[in-house]
């Protein structure tokens, strides 16, 4: 959450993968690689420091900004910085698992083992994940409730799985919407 006509000055990252999933309110996203972008609800963006590279985050629209970060280490070290972005369509994600980050296709590219889903359900509809050999899941409650590999989770709830082949995701609510993070364990 950050209050309108708040944010983050202009700072640095090396080796550092950010990305941020915007939930709703307006982010002014400025970077050092040229790049000054707006992004709403439903746009999301990688932001690759490599070798070094700097960002602000803004909140300078009229209404509150809630936005979802997620940073990893990259495989590689002292890349060259470089700035994604795309949307994900609530009509054409709706009862399915879309990949946003990795290397499915029409995801943003990020060259290692990681991925990031979102999955946005009706109610009483099941969806298996199938987790890659090796990996772990987190999953995030956005809006809504769901069951989990067998636990109920509410808003803003969220679990870790290790050691699971496949997950078993059932909404609850509708209009469940979860945030799908999967990574080498």
């Amino acid at each position: 959450f950050t209050p309108n006509g708040t944010g983050y000055n202009m700072h640095p990252h090396h080796n550092f993968i950010i990305m941020a999933f915007v939930l709703s309110g307006a982010l002014t996203h400025i970077n050092t690689i040229g790049k000054v972008d707006e992004l709403r609800k439903d746009d999301y963006y990688v932001f690759s420091a490599g070798s070094g590279g700097k960002h602000s985050e803004l909140n300078i629209g009229e209404e509150d900004l809630h936005v979802i970060y997620v940073w990893i280490l990259p495989d590689h070290l002292l890349t060259p910085p470089s700035y994604l972005r795309s949307r994900f369509d609530r009509k054409a994600g709706s009862n399915r698992i879309t990949s946003l980050v990795g290397k499915e296709k029409d995801a943003l590219p990020i060259g290692q083992n990681f991925k990031v889903s979102r999955l946005l359900s009706e109610a009483d509809r099941e969806h298996v994940w199938q987790v890659s050999s090796g990996n772990g899941l987190y999953a995030f409650v956005l809006e809504g409730e769901a069951d989990i590999a067998d636990h109920r989770l509410g808003r803003r709830d969220s679990i870790g799985l290790e050691s699971e082949e496949r997950v078993k995701i059932t909404a609850r609510a509708a209009d469940t919407d979860l945030l799908l993070v999967e990574t080498a364990l």
